[in-house]
């Protein structure tokens, strides 16, 4: 056991330096890029992409002193101009500077190729200026930034986009609605453009008909247009938490509500014309008022499964939110006696042209608040249409209300004095509309006991044809609202009777006296 040690190999003379050597290259940690010569450094990076350059100049500062001028000359040689969009689209301002530092042209020119961050699916088209891709994305402090190196607030974009139109950074501003946590970032907008001259009343330009959208009709009009959207709730799975409660999304859709009127508020204090027709001659309140009939109510199941109770819930909702825009845009001096041919597919001039307050009756009924909130503001209640002469109270008889006597637009429009005798261009009164309107025989059969028995309209009120509204019930086979006219007609008859009765008695009872 001791002879063991004598019989160890014992190492050639030499090889103990050697080894040593080994181990101690061995030993050595694996270098970062930043040990090779400079010279070669920059020669690999010629060799990559402009994303992945600018990666690796943010590896350490020393690549980035020497990186970045080179990384700047060939995008701006490439005509890429990646890093300058990038600076917008992140809001980096000092990345901004430095581009422009080298080349100020740059501040008011468009991109020439579509630019994006994969990983993060964050992209911009062609044809934007730099101001838009800051004013699309959000980025404040490059929006300022660029403004105050000569940025041109009304500069349009040079290539349509998929709805067909060029915007200017105001509308960027307005649209598309963002889901961003940071508060009132379009109002901000806004007034950051509205101080360097934007033009808040402008349009979108390069339209194309073909390209839009039937839900996205907004988007070819002036800013306050958008800015009148109704927001719709984020509808994600079903949840157990949410329990039976179908207004599990009111503070959402307060929230949304609240960042659009700010919206709303800061254009018309920024020169917002409140009056501003669209293209087809609405003002900002019809528009307002036709976002309102468009609204269908979402939930976080198929919409089929929702009792008629939730949706009207879901409605009211949506309804509350709506009066401060009515509030706002009446306060800004909108024009109640405005007429445009809204309902009208082209802009036809033959087509009837009616108010606001004609649209309110045309509702949902769940949205009576609207009418109501209208006629607080001075609405006429016997506004006539043009060329027809209908009155709002003939919109409410052309769309009975289910229950008339729950419905508070109509309630607040016949005490604002509508005449019930009112004559269009054919003679007809609102009683002949709702005999003539298609409704439900239930629906219109409990109208017309209201409007005759509790509100007093005549049924032998005859229109130019010579007939009344009983005639027009039976022809549309409304036995029950034929039935109960004919019967107020036989009434009114005794009542007449009588009265010529007792007219000639008064008469002969004085001729009597006479001799």
């Amino acid at each position: 056991m001791s002879d063991c040690g004598m019989n160890e190999a014992v190492p050639a003379p030499g090889m103990t330096e050697a080894m040593s050597d080994t181990k101690a290259v061995a030993s050595r940690k694996p270098s970062g890029i930043t040990s090779l010569p400079l010279e070669l450094i920059l020669e690999i990076s010629s060799y990559l992409g402009q994303k992945e350059r600018g990666r690796l100049t943010q590896t350490c500062r020393t690549l980035n002193a020497h990186l970045a001028p080179e990384l700047y000359q060939h995008d701006a040689k490439n005509d890429d101009n990646h890093a300058l969009w990038f600076a917008c689209r992140m809001n980096i301002v000092s990345t901004l500077e430095t581009v422009l530092a080298r080349n100020d042209s740059l501040v008011n020119s468009h991109f020439e190729k579509n630019h994006g961050i994969d990983p993060r699916n964050i992209s911009d088209p062609r044809g934007l200026s730099p101001l838009s891709v800051a004013v699309r994305a959000g980025s404040i402090r490059a929006t300022k930034k660029l403004l105050s190196l000569g940025a041109d607030a009304n500069i349009a974009d040079h290539a349509l986009l998929s709805h067909g139109l060029l915007f200017y950074p105001i509308h960027w501003a307005v649209s598309p609605p963002r889901r961003d946590k940071r508060k009132d970032v379009p109002s901000r907008m806004v007034k950051i453009l509205s101080a360097s001259g934007a033009r808040l009343n402008q349009v979108p330009l390069g339209r194309r008909r073909d390209l839009l959208q039937d839900g996205a009709f907004h988007l070819e009009e002036a800013p306050i247009f958008h800015a009148l959207t109704v927001p719709l709730p984020c509808v994600v799975a079903f949840r157990r938490e949410h329990g039976d409660n179908h207004t599990a999304y009111k503070d959402e859709i307060n929230k949304a509500f609240e960042e659009q009127l700010s919206l709303l508020q800061t254009l018309l204090r920024h020169g917002a014309d409140p009056n501003l027709r669209d293209r087809q001659g609405r003002t900002p309140l019809m528009s307002l008022l036709l976002q309102l009939a468009r609204y269908r109510p979402a939930f976080p199941f198929d919409s089929k499964f929702a009792t008629r109770e939730e949706m009207d819930e879901q409605r009211h909702i949506v309804c509350q939110n709506v009066l401060p825009y009515i509030d706002m845009l009446v306060s800004a001096g909108a024009d109640l006696s405005a007429q445009a041919a809204y309902d009208s597919a082209q802009n036809d001039d033959g087509a009837e042209r009616k108010t606001a307050l004609h649209l309110a009756c045309g509702l949902d009924e769940r949205y009576g608040a609207a009418v109501v909130r209208l006629l607080d503001h001075g609405s006429d209640a016997n506004a006539t249409s043009v060329p027809y002469g209908r009155t709002p109270l003939y919109e409410y008889c052309e769309q009975p209300p289910r229950d008339p006597q729950t419905a508070a637009g109509l309630g607040a429009l016949i005490a604002r004095g509508a005449r019930l005798d009112q004559r269009d261009d054919a003679g007809c009164t609102p009683l002949h509309a709702l005999c003539l309107a298609r409704a439900a025989v239930c629906d219109r059969a409990k109208l017309a006991r209201m409007l005759v028995l509790r509100w007093g309209a005549d049924p032998l009120a005859r229109d130019r044809a010579g007939r009344t509204a009983e005639g027009y019930a039976r022809e549309n086979g409304d036995t029950e609202t034929a039935g109960f006219l004919a019967k107020m007609k036989w009434r009114q008859n005794a009542k007449k009777n009588q009265k010529a009765e007792e007219e000639v008695a008064r008469r002969l009872s004085g001729i009597g006296q006479a001799g």
